[in-house]
């Protein structure tokens, strides 16, 4: 005997002929089937009958223990489990929107993921969850660290955070690094590159409050001597700017450039060192329990990664 927890109400948007066909096939007779829709036997089999003429073939062999389905029955079973799965998860997404109310969510996040990421919340979410408000603040992964360990951030959006006891780490996306280089530096051309061959060239650098500080300037110790540095910043965008003005040579993973890349005014180019990969972590408080809202935020964060990584 099936059974399936979605209810009639749902089920009646489609159509009460399916409602009766669902209800045989739960408690396998027309007897009982009637007893629970509150109907008349002869009336629940005058609708499925009056449904077999109209498709052209029937649904049930009445068996003396009951109704079995034909081969067209099981078609059409499964068919409505499909159906009523998708009813299932509209009954649920209206409920979610039913039971938010007006409530702030607050999200913190490094720079380089902000100007993607965010928009595609703040659209989703004023969308499909009008009672959410969102507060957005941007920083970097230790400032971030600091804003969910004091609970001023429900959400943080990070690089190199690692795994942290502390904190549940909800999606992890690993990013490559790019070299950004002018139009006309003599880089262009190359499909990739090392650090060592960069060191060559004029340097634009993170800063140590930068999580990208962390993953370049340990490969670049045995250049020390070397280095030509032509200015340091903790600003993602302008080491980017100075690069395409062809100051030097800008290191940004591969999440910022794809969200910079809007104009032709630099070259971003592979950097082969593996130790330079850098991972974009979201980020809760581990003991914490969630709100719904902070649920739905972290799902729709969730799409936009899989969507477009």
């Amino acid at each position: 005997m099936n059974t399936h927890p979605f209810s009639n109400k749902m089920l009646n948007l489609y159509s009460r002929v399916f409602v009766y066909f669902q209800a045989i096939l739960t408690y396998g007779s027309v007897r009982a089937a009637a007893r629970h829709l509150r109907i008349t036997p002869s009336a629940l089999t005058r609708q499925i009958q009056n449904f077999e003429l109209d498709i052209g073939t029937p649904l049930f062999e009445r068996r003396s223990h009951g109704m079995v389905l034909t081969q067209a029955g099981d078609i059409l079973s499964s068919h409505l489990r499909i159906v009523m799965e998708d009813l299932k998860r509209i009954e649920e997404r209206i409920s979610i929107l039913q039971k938010i109310e007006d409530e702030q969510v607050n999200i913190m996040v490094v720079e380089s993921a902000a100007s993607e990421i965010i928009p595609y919340v703040i659209q989703k979410i004023t969308t499909n969850y009008p009672g959410i408000r969102l507060r957005v603040d941007t920083g970097s992964s230790q400032e971030i660290w600091n804003a969910l360990q004091s609970e001023h951030s429900d959400i943080g959006i990070a690089l190199a955070l690692g795994k942290p006891r502390k904190f549940k780490n909800i999606v992890s996306q690993p990013f490559a690094l790019d070299a950004i280089v002018h139009t006309k530096h003599a880089l262009v051309g190359k499909t990739s590159v090392m650090l060592s061959e960069c060191v060559s060239y004029p340097l634009i650098m993170p800063s140590p409050s930068l999580s990208l500080y962390k993953a370049i300037y340990p490969l670049l110790k045995s250049f020390q001597e070397d280095l030509n540095i032509r200015m340091e910043s903790n600003s993602i965008d302008l080491m980017i700017r100075m690069a395409a003005a062809g100051v030097g040579i800008a290191f940004c993973s591969r999440l910022i450039t794809d969200a910079s890349q809007d104009k032709e005014d630099f070259v971003r180019i592979p950097v082969l060192n593996e130790e330079t990969k850098t991972s974009l972590g979201v980020y809760v408080i581990q003991e914490k329990k969630q709100t719904r809202s902070v649920e739905v935020i972290l799902e729709v964060i969730k799409e936009y990664l899989d969507q477009n990584f």
